[in-house]
């Protein structure tokens, strides 16, 4: 046997296996594509936002290059979504470089995901500012709530640049409410007033 002569059964392996691996890295491709895309927009925002508060979340204009498929199934596999829109009745002015329209406030999706902070529901909130005005980043990390049960409905802007809202929380018989405020600026929170209630 010659090892230097090119049979046709060398020439019908080296073109399977040609043919194969062709088409092999276009599945393969594909196959990668629709996963890095479908993975990518189920990321919630809060993992890679920044912990300065300043800072803007970059990128965000990804989502319109989605399919509805894509959004839709992106949306559903998520294991966050927003439970609380607080707008913001400040009207913008010329010289405002930090107008935002409102604050979204982001919880994990769990048994009792209209709130978080409670024992039956996600234990951390996450908030967000977004803005529709030119002058400003579309989205920027303001911070989290990891306190008392907090109360989504009771939240409004002080001022353009603070949030307050409600907190509560209780255990043998007595009932906690407090006041915080939410600096948007810095992401910090401060306890402005707390009364307990024994219910017993």
């Amino acid at each position: 046997m010659e090892q230097s002569r090119v049979t046709w059964y060398s020439k019908l392996i080296a073109l399977v296996l040609f043919v194969a691996v062709v088409c092999g890295a276009f599945y393969f491709g594909a196959w990668y594509q629709e996963h890095v895309t479908a993975t990518t927009a189920a990321v919630p925002a809060h993992e890679s936002a920044p912990t300065d508060a300043s800072s803007s979340v970059s990128n965000v204009s990804n989502a319109g290059s989605l399919s509805s498929s894509d959004l839709i199934s992106a949306y559903t596999k998520s294991s966050f979504r927003v439970v609380a829109i607080i707008p913001n009745p400040y009207p913008v002015q010329a010289s405002d470089q930090t107008y935002y329209d409102a604050l979204y406030v982001v919880a994990g999706r769990g048994d009792n995901d209209n709130s978080c902070g409670s024992t039956y529901g996600p234990d951390t909130c996450y908030f967000f500012l977004e803005s529709s005005y030119a002058g400003t980043p579309p989205i920027t990390y303001v911070g989290s709530w990891q306190g008392d049960l907090l109360n989504f409905l009771s939240g409004k802007f002080k001022d353009k640049n603070t949030i307050s809202f409600t907190a509560g929380g209780g255990d043998a018989g007595t009932v906690a409410q407090e006041q915080w405020e939410l600096n948007l600026r810095t992401g910090s929170t401060t306890l402005i007033s707390q009364k307990s209630s024994n219910t017993e």
